[in-house]
C-alpha cells in the first residue's frame, strides 16, 4: 500500500485530525470502554458517534457466565496481552442480551476476526497447562459470537433479536428514539459495502438505509459517524481512504420522520505535492452542531477555510468563514 512522504503526511494530519490511517480489512478498531459513564444520546449531544472508536464484529472464547451482582469489576480486553481474560456484562452484546432484563457477568479469552484463529486458540486452551484453570466442566470453553455491540448504555427501543437488520449488525446505537445498526459486508466482485440501517423504536420496521461502497484493494475499511443535527434531523458520514492521499466521503442528512434524505454532499479530497482541497463535516465553531467545511491546503503552510456552511435547523447555508 502506498505510504505518503513525511511532508504530505504532516499536511494530512493538519487538515484532517480525525481521518483514520489506512489499514487492513481485519484491523482492530480502538478499545471500546466497558466501564464508561452512562451514555446519553439526544439531539443535544456534542460529540458524534463514530464506529472507529468501538470494537465489534469479533468472535471470542467464552469461559464463564454468572449472574451479575452489579459490583464485580469488569476487565477490558487488552490487545497487548491477548491471552489475559476480559469480561463484559451480557447486555453489552445483542446475542448475550437477556430480553427478560437479567444481567450476566461474562468472561472471555481473546478477540478474533477470523473463526479459524478462534478455533485454533480454543484447541490451544485445551492443550496447554497454563489454561487449565479455565477448563470448567460445567461450562467448557467454546467459540462464541457475542453479536452486535450495544453502544448505548440504555435502550428505550425494542432490541428484537429476530429482526435481520439487528440480528446481523456489527453495532447498534439508539439515537432520538430510533435504532441505528451498522453492518460491513465482505468483498464481493472487488467491492465491499457498509450499510447503516435505521430501525424504528418497535425494532421491526426499517425507516431507511445509508450505504457506501468502496474497493477491496488499496483502500481502508469504511468508517461511519452519526451526527444528531436538530430535532428530527440526523447526519450520517461514511468515509474511506484510498491508495495514495485520496479520501472519499459521503455526507447525507436525513429527515427521519419523513424517511428521506434532504442533503447529499460528496466530501473528502486528494493531496498533491503542492497541497490540496478538502471537504468535511466537522464542528468548526464548537457549538455541537457540525458544519460543512471546505479547506484549501498548501504544503508547509497548513489549511485555510474557503467555504463554511452552517446548519440552520433544516438545511445548510453559507456563513462567513473565520
Amino acid at each position: 500500500m502506498y505510504k505518503p512522504t513525511l511532508p504530505v503526511a504532516a499536511l494530512l494530519f493538519l487538515c484532517f485530525a480525525t481521518v483514520r490511517a489506512q489499514g487492513e480489512d481485519r484491523a482492530l478498531p480502538p478499545l471500546q470502554p466497558t466501564r464508561a459513564a452512562p451514555l446519553v444520546i439526544s439531539s443535544k449531544r456534542v460529540d458524534p458517534l463514530c464506529d472507529q472508536d468501538w470494537r465489534y464484529g469479533f468472535s471470542t472464547i467464552a469461559i464463564e457466565e454468572n449472574k451479575y451482582d452489579g459490583t464485580t469489576p469488569l476487565e477490558d480486553y487488552d490487545p497487548q496481552n491477548p491471552d489475559q481474560p476480559w469480561s463484559a456484562v451480557s447486555d453489552r452484546y445483542l446475542r448475550l442480551h437477556d430480553r427478560t432484563g437479567r444481567h450476566f457477568y461474562e468472561r472471555f479469552l481473546g478477540q478474533f476476526y477470523d473463526d479459524k484463529e478462534a478455533q485454533a486458540f480454543l484447541t490451544k486452551v485445551h492443550q496447554e497447562a497454563k489454561y487449565a484453570r479455565y477448563l470448567n466442566p460445567r461450562y467448557p470453553p467454546s467459540v462464541s459470537h457475542p453479536g452486535a455491540l450495544l453502544v448505548s448504555d440504555h435502550y428505550t427501543c425494542t432490541l428484537d433479536h429476530s429482526y435481520p437488520a439487528l440480528r446481523y449488525a456489527d453495532w447498534i446505537v439508539e439515537v432520538d428514539g430510533n435504532l441505528y445498526a451498522g453492518k460491513a459486508e465482505g468483498c464481493k466482485k472487488g467491492k465491499r459495502t457498509k450499510t447503516i440501517t435505521v430501525v424504528d423504536c418497535s425494532g421491526v420496521k426499517t425507516l431507511f438505509t445509508d450505504t457506501m461502497t468502496s474497493p477491496c484493494e488499496d483502500a481502508s475499511p469504511t468508517s461511519a459517524c452519526i451526527y444528531p443535527m436538530s430535532p428530527g434531523y440526523v447526519a450520517i458520514k461514511q468515509e474511506y481512504s484510498a491508495a495514495g492521499d485520496e479520501l472519499n466521503a459521503s455526507i447525507r442528512v436525513y429527515d427521519v420522520a419523513n424517511k428521506k434524505v434532504v442533503v447529499k454532499i460528496k466530501g473528502g479530497g486528494a493531496l498533491t505535492g503542492d497541497g490540496g482541497s478538502f471537504r468535511d463535516l466537522a464542528d468548526q465553531d464548537g457549538d455541537g452542531i457540525p458544519e460543512v467545511v471546505d479547506r484549501d491546503c498548501v504544503e508547509g503552510r497548513g489549511c485555510v477555510v474557503k467555504r463554511l456552511r452552517k446548519w440552520n435547523g433544516t438545511r445548510f447555508e453559507d456563513a462567513k468563514a473565520k
